[in-house]
Order: structure tokens, then sequence, then C-alpha cells
């Protein structure tokens, strides 16, 4: 299985794992925080791999592979990091 974890930073200074989307069929299903995964699933991310960037366009757990591609694009602050694509 394709799978994406996200890390967040704790106030030590250790990072927690909090949300882990994997695909599953054609479709990603993420499990963790509930407020990351709600917002992934309402809000999407956007598609950082376009070619050009005014044909980005918001990507959500239901666009499969695409999604998981780009995670790593979307999260890569100091507070939140996503893995690149890992396989079980």
């Amino acid at each position: 299985m394709k799978y994406v974890k996200i890390y967040k930073l704790q106030k030590d200074g250790s990072q927690s794992e909090v949300v882990t989307c994997g695909l599953i069929g054609d479709q990603i299903v993420c499990n963790g925080e509930a407020s990351i995964v709600t917002n992934l699933e309402q809000e999407g991310i956007w598609d950082y791999r376009a070619d050009n960037s005014n044909m980005r366009r918001r990507l959500f757990p239901k666009d499969g592979l695409q999604f998981l591609e780009n995670l790593a694009d979307a999260f890569n602050s100091g507070y939140l990091m996503a893995t690149d694509i890992q396989e079980s």
C-alpha cells in the first residue's frame, strides 16, 4: 500500500505523527487528527505539480495518487511536514 504520513512539531521540538493517508483502490483514506483530516476532505490541497501555476486546482482524497503525490509539497513547513510516498 502506498501512503504518506504527516508529522506535527511538538513544543519539546520532537515530531509526532498526526495523520496517515493511504491509497486504497483508487482513492485516498486519511486517518488521524480529526481537524486535519476534515480540512483535507473539505478544503483539499493545491496541485503544486501542475505545469502552469495558472492551471493549479485543488486536489481531494478522491483524486487518488495525484493527491498523495502532492501532500509533501502541501505540508512542508516547520510545523507540519509530510513524508514522500512510502510503500508497505
